[in-house]
C-alpha cells in the first residue's frame, strides 16, 4: 500500500497500471466489487444499475450462469 501511494503518475498510480487481473473461470472474482473489466470496479461505473441489482455479492461464474441474453436472470 505504501508503494502505491508513494509513486503515483497522471492518471493513476504506477502499480495499478502494472497489474493485471486474471479471472479464469470466475469462481473467484466478484462481479460487482472486483475490478475485471477495466480500472474501476462494476459497481462504480454503473452504480445506478448496482444498486437496482439483487446479485450484489454474486460471483463472474455465478452471473454468467444466471444467463446473459434476454430474459435471464442476471
Amino acid at each position: 500500500m505504501k508503494i502505491r501511494e508513494r509513486f503515483e503518475i497522471e492518471g493513476g498510480s504506477w502499480f495499478e497500471e502494472s497489474i493485471q487481473m486474471k479471472i479464469d473461470n470466475g469462481i473467484k472474482t466478484f462481479f460487482w466489487s472486483d475490478s475485471w473489466v477495466g480500472a474501476a470496479p462494476l459497481r462504480e461505473r454503473f452504480r445506478r444499475l448496482f444498486h437496482l441489482s439483487v446479485q450484489k455479492d454474486k460471483m463472474v461464474a455465478e452471473m454468467s450462469s444466471l444467463g446473459w441474453e434476454k430474459g435471464g436472470e442476471a
